[in-house]
């Protein structure tokens, strides 16, 4: 019979949920058992359960700064998928980025299902999140204003938005320009109901202080969202709850 994960012990024999820091290798373990969740079976944390902070590894620094990089360069926004093999025992996260195809754009949905079915024919069927990147709008002024380095308003309804092709979905990171984000899904998060499209989810969050950080923060506590941001090269602090 297949083991399902238990967050209460870490391999080292430390406690996981609840904790006020996750040591570097403690994130890719969470990530690995969140190949477990299914329609039926929720393994995320409880939001309350999650760290005050996160400590990020050599790796992740390097694909965060790598993406950082090259985007700085042309503008075009990147995208990587995180996911976990069959046996659930290792995270792979892409390294030949997505690009969108033009600059200040989002990608494309179609190159981010091939990248995520070539993902599965090498025996890596379960996706449990991904890493994007947001380019500088390049005015200082509405810099300011647009927050490139908060998650947009589609980010969060593909996020929310529940896909039955991966249901182990539960971790969406961020690279802007100045800032690493991260939100994870809770235990108590309520996914949109499939008939919510896009146009009614902006609609209903476009006026609310759209250009600051406060709709990031009032989206996670709608919907029970656990919310981290840090400076490059440094650790995940909670912004939310």
């Amino acid at each position: 019979m297949e083991r399902e994960p238990s967050f209460e012990k870490t391999k080292k024999g430390e406690k996981l949920q609840g904790e006020a820091t996750w040591p570097a290798g403690e994130l890719r373990h969470y990530l690995r058992a969140l190949a477990y969740n299914t329609p039926e079976k929720n393994f995320c944390l409880e939001k309350d359960k999650f760290p005050q902070q996160i400590v990020l590894s050599h790796a992740w620094h390097e694909i965060f700064n790598r993406m950082r990089a090259a985007t700085a360069e042309d503008a075009h926004e990147r995208w990587a998928m995180i996911g976990v093999n069959t046996d659930r025992d290792r995270l792979y996260v892409s390294r030949d980025f997505v690009r969108a195809q033009k600059p200040r754009s989002d990608i494309d949905a179609e190159s981010m299902l091939n990248k995520v079915v070539a993902a599965f024919n090498r025996q890596i069927p379960h996706l449990v999140g991904d890493i994007h990147s947001h380019p500088q709008f390049g005015f200082r002024l509405l810099e300011k204003w647009l927050g490139q380095d908060c998650f947009s308003l589609r980010d969060f309804y593909s996020f929310l938005y529940p896909s039955e092709y991966a249901p182990s979905f539960g971790a969406m990171f961020l690279v802007g320009p100045n800032e690493n984000r991260v939100v994870f899904r809770s235990r108590e998060t309520e996914l949109l109901p499939s008939a919510f499209d896009e146009q009614l989810f902006e609609s209903i969050w476009q006026n609310r202080d759209l250009f600051t950080i406060r709709p990031n923060i009032a989206i996670a506590r709608r919907y029970r969202l656990v919310l981290y941001g840090g400076k490059p090269g440094q650790t995940l602090m909670r912004l939310f709850p």
